[in-house]
């Protein structure tokens, strides 16, 4: 599955507010809020931060109970920010929090990596996430205002918030992702556009 998002982060919670504001005045897309909900984030990587350093990731994700990994390749081409995020995805549900077993569904995924080094632990997101879902003419798009922890297994933590929006509807509706990005960024100002992931914002603020 092709992922393909926008991405942005900052420091100030008024943001989501002025955020709300321009979504129930806007008149392209019919919102739905989905409501919120927490969700663990725990990101694996080798010793070497292999899959850091070829901006993939490796994640389980906690929800309701539920446990998902989710797989990351590397983006399709990397920017400033300013144009969406590529790249494929692959999700393969759980009955635990472990690893075990899963290294076929990985190397699968991530074949630029060997398979000669192990994945640990590094990095714990708690998320507090709000979802927003757009639809458009011809996109249904994904908006969700987070509230994110980051913590290394030293327990470092920080803080920031982000809002993500994800084309749901496969290969059409990018250009409507494209428009809608282009007036949130003119209607809401505090928005730093980022190609980065979770993943690599969280090293970047809890590195050892």
């Amino acid at each position: 599955m092709i992922e393909l998002e926008k991405k942005y982060y900052f420091t100030d919670c008024v943001i989501f507010t002025r955020t709300e504001t321009f979504l129930n005045n806007q008149s392209d897309f019919a919102v739905a809020n989905l409501g919120e909900q927490l969700q663990t984030d725990t990101y694996y990587d080798t010793a070497e931060g292999v899959l850091r350093t070829a901006k993939a990731s490796l994640r389980i994700r906690e929800k309701s109970g539920r446990y998902t990994l989710t797989v990351k390749s590397p983006p399709n081409k990397s920017g400033d920010g300013t144009q969406p995020l590529e790249r494929e995805e692959a999700e393969l549900e759980l009955e635990s929090s472990s690893l075990d077993e899963q290294i076929g569904f990985i190397l699968k995924h991530l074949n630029f990596f060997d398979g000669k080094a192990s994945f640990s632990p590094c990095l714990t997101i708690k998320n507090k996430r709000s979802t927003f879902l757009l639809k458009g003419i011809n996109a249904v798009l994904e908006m969700v205002f987070d509230q994110v922890t980051y913590e290394n297994p030293v327990k470092k933590t920080a803080r920031e918030y982000q809002i993500e929006i994800e084309l749901k509807s496969g290969g059409t509706g990018k250009e409507e992702l494209l428009q809608f990005a282009d007036s949130l960024e003119r209607n809401v100002s505090g928005l730093i556009p980022t190609q980065d992931s979770k993943y690599q914002r969280g090293m970047q603020l809890v590195s050892l």
